[in-house]
């Protein structure tokens, strides 16, 4: 885990962080969470009409989540 540097421009990490590999899991636990909600939003935002472009907006963190998913499980 890491927290943000007193001038709240540069983060370092906390004290009793957890390694990287052991929250793996509960990280990508989490990715998963949010890109199946990620696809319950596009799937409405496609059924309803999307008027201010959220679906573009969506796409890319679904990309990020995908991204993200990637690096942590070849790592």
């Amino acid at each position: 885990m890491y927290n943000l540097d007193r001038d709240h421009h540069s983060i370092a990490p906390m004290s009793g962080a957890t390694s990287p590999v052991r929250g793996q899991g509960r990280l990508l636990d989490w990715i998963d969470s949010q890109a199946k909600v990620t696809r319950i939003w596009l799937d409405q935002l496609i059924a309803e009409g999307d008027p201010d472009d959220m679906i573009s907006l969506i796409h890319r963190q679904a990309a990020w989540l995908d991204m993200m998913r990637s690096r942590l499980a070849g790592s």
